[in-house]
């Protein structure tokens, strides 16, 4: 396959006007090498995914999180971003990323979140005005009410990890659930709360969870932690719809979240690790 042609498919499927503003997506390392026989997916880029690309002869890795986020002074080997783009460019592998708007698929990391959880999606928090379906966010329902130790327990046990949160209304059991994997403390409105009972995202301030303590029960069970699901529902997607077109894809089995965790890291962290291995799209 030529890289042209699978720009083409992952702009058709994910596309790039449905990601937020500013986002850096698209190609964002191209070597020359036109002939793609082998992609790598993963989370995002360390040395280790990109040894990993280089050893199993992959022309082209597709990441998640952006390796180039904001402008580069240089590229230097010293540094985190140009030893890894010194590393790849050697290797002649391109990178192309599909973050937000992955985000905003239909089927993307916010969906995967709700069926992990056994939710049912029931609509979608900003909605695209050109792609109808997609957008950033999600309201989800439980079929049965759940108090918060319930949630707390299900969203532990699908994250592998500890949990920072507030509390709701005590009044209700929590039946409505909004959900903005990633950084998405920025996105909620006050207005939330009477459309949800619980909301789960990623890296929430304080002062976030003072503004809405006792109103609307906040969440916040890790950045990586809700996203770590990426890779196989991108796979998954890709597969479903392109499976003729499309070279060999393979997952990575790099294990990238750097956070540790105070007293139990290896509980947590042993876990994330054996999903990230033991994960397969049949």
């Amino acid at each position: 396959m030529r890289i042209e042609q699978l720009i083409e498919i992952l702009k058709s499927e994910f596309p790039e006007e449905t990601a937020i503003e500013d986002d850096k997506i698209g190609l964002q390392i191209y070597t020359g090498t036109g002939n793609i026989d082998k992609i790598l997916i993963s989370m995002e880029l360390n040395s280790q995914v990109a040894e990993e690309a280089v050893t199993q002869k992959c022309q082209c890795i597709i990441s998640f999180h952006p390796l180039i986020y904001r402008p580069l002074d240089n590229i230097s080997i010293n540094s985190r971003i140009g030893s890894i783009l010194t590393q790849l460019i050697k290797a002649d592998i391109s990178i192309f990323i599909v973050h937000t708007n992955f985000d905003a698929y239909h089927k993307g990391t916010n969906f995967v979140f709700a069926q992990k959880l056994e939710l049912t999606p029931i609509n979608v928090l900003y909605p695209s005005d050109k792609f109808e379906g997609s957008g950033i966010g999600l309201i989800a329902k439980t079929e049965d009410a759940l108090s918060q130790q319930e949630l707390l327990s299900k969203i532990s046990a699908i994250c592998h990890s500890p949990l920072r949160y507030c509390n709701g209304s005590k009044n209700q059991g929590i039946k409505n659930i909004g959900i903005i994997c990633g950084s998405g403390s920025s996105l909620l409105k006050d207005e939330f709360v009477i459309e949800c009972d619980a909301f789960i995202t990623a890296d929430i301030s304080y002062h976030t969870f003072h503004r809405f303590d006792g109103k609307m029960m906040l969440i916040d069970p890790g950045h990586y932690e809700m996203e770590q699901f990426v890779p196989e529902a991108m796979l998954e997607s890709l597969k479903s719809n392109y499976s003729d077109e499309l070279p060999e894809i393979i997952l990575s089995k790099v294990y990238t979240n750097p956070v540790h965790y105070f007293p139990n890291t290896e509980e947590y962290r042993n876990k994330q690790i054996n999903y990230r291995l033991l994960n397969k799209w049949e």
